[in-house]
């Protein structure tokens, strides 16, 4: 599948929902909002955007500049970095072409495929010390893989990383509360 055609499948699966009798639509991977606002238009259902709940979070820790690491997409089309924005949180991500495409190529040929390789560990943790050298406070990891490559375990005591954030946790943490699910 690419997200070139992704946009029917999610519309049709959301659909489908929606005739179940949904409440309200979670769409379980970051790259996949890029189509919240417009299913969210189309299906007259609520989202529970997963951008949204990470801002949230994001404010009431005091953070107003983050790094975000995740798919090409997440990293380079505007719908993550202005939902942020809309939180009054600058977003910022590798600042080259190339290291946007490794984390892309390592996310889809060894993440996705369950390798975690050390070198790739490695290199995340020195993109995120960049981010950091740039002026984040926090590092957002906006790819549903990227946590199982690197944790705060994997920052140094005294670094600079104040927080890191795996939105999915805090999004599927909102979703428990939401529905009245027990942890």
């Amino acid at each position: 599948m690419t997200w070139e055609n992704a946009y029917e499948l999610l519309r049709e699966a959301c659909d489908n929902l929606k005739r179940g009798n949904a409440e309200a639509i979670a769409l379980c991977a970051n790259t996949a909002h890029l189509f919240a606002g417009r299913l969210e238009a189309e299906l007259h259902l609520p989202f529970i955007h997963i951008v949204t709940e990470t801002a949230q979070v994001l404010r009431r820790e005091g953070h107003t500049t983050i790094g975000l690491l995740g798919t090409k997409m997440t990293m380079e089309m505007p719908f993550y970095r202005d939902k942020l924005a809309a939180f009054g949180i600058k977003a910022l991500t590798p600042q080259t072409q190339a290291t946007r495409d490794y984390v892309q190529f390592t996310v889809k040929e060894e993440l996705g495929r369950g390798l975690l390789k050390p070198e790739t560990k490695e290199r995340y943790v020195a993109i995120a010390q960049e981010l950091v050298s740039s002026g984040a406070t926090a590092i957002v990891l906006g790819c549903t893989e990227i946590p199982l490559l690197i944790s705060q375990a994997d920052f140094a005591e005294g670094c600079s990383i104040r927080s890191k954030f795996n939105p999915m946790l805090l999004w599927t943490t909102w979703c428990r509360k939401l529905f009245l699910l027990p942890a």
